[in-house]
């Protein structure tokens, strides 16, 4: 198993500001057991959490 295949089982959490990551949290904080938090650098053309 590679690990984009490892990668493909977990759930994907895409947010671009602190509100939404807690708000996220908030309603599935007992629901999954691994997600995948995807992020941006700073000088990346996307929208990260600062």
């Amino acid at each position: 198993m590679t690990s984009s295949d490892r990668l493909e089982r977990f759930e994907r959490v895409e947010v671009t500001t602190r509100d939404d990551w807690r708000a996220w949290l908030s309603a599935h904080h007992g629901q999954a057991d691994s997600v995948w938090v995807v992020t941006y650098k700073v000088g990346a053309s996307q929208p990260r959490v600062p």
